[in-house]
């Protein structure tokens, strides 16, 4: 796993990754306020590392504060995988997600995998669906929302994993 990529062709305000047991008295691992201006890097708010920014974007005004207009094709959040987070067995990640129209294939909001054989990846595909596809015991596990996304509409996406038992 080269890099851990923060990804979409929307407008994304936020990411909130929550993992058990980790980071801060609340569980944030990272929180991207894009609240630099016109810099070409984003801010994490929880680990203060600066995260290069890729492509072609803008800064754009957000429902609370700034957001971060990605272009759809080249834009990306780039971190290498040892300075990503490490999500524990429990995790949510959360974005604030406005698509400006439908991604040709899975675009990936936020992914940490290599291979489709280990790590993460919080998706939405060529009709609107979010999805999580992940490693776990050793196989590629995924699943999709059955019904999608509006373009031009402001929308929380959220995606969970917790153990049973």
């Amino acid at each position: 796993m080269k890099k851990w990529i923060c990804s979409a062709g929307c407008v994304l305000l936020s990411i909130l990754c929550a993992a058990a047991g980790i980071a801060a008295d609340d569980g944030l691992v990272a929180w991207w306020r894009f609240e630099q201006g016109n810099a070409k890097v984003a801010l994490d708010n929880v680990s203060g590392i600066k995260d290069q920014i890729k492509g072609n974007f803008k800064f754009t005004r957000g429902s609370t504060g700034n957001a971060l207009e990605f272009d759809g094709l080249t834009t990306s959040v780039v971190r290498t995988s040892a300075q990503a987070p490490k999500l524990g067995r429990a995790f949510t990640i959360e974005s604030w997600i406005a698509l400006g129209g439908y991604p040709w294939n899975w675009c990936p909001i936020v992914s940490q995998e290599k291979d489709e054989e280990s790590g993460y990846y919080f998706g939405v595909d060529s009709q609107g669906h979010a999805g999580m596809r992940l490693a776990i015991d050793g196989s590629w596990r995924a699943v999709t929302l059955s019904f999608g996304l509006r373009s031009n509409q402001l929308k929380s996406v959220k995606t969970s994993l917790r153990p049973a038992g």
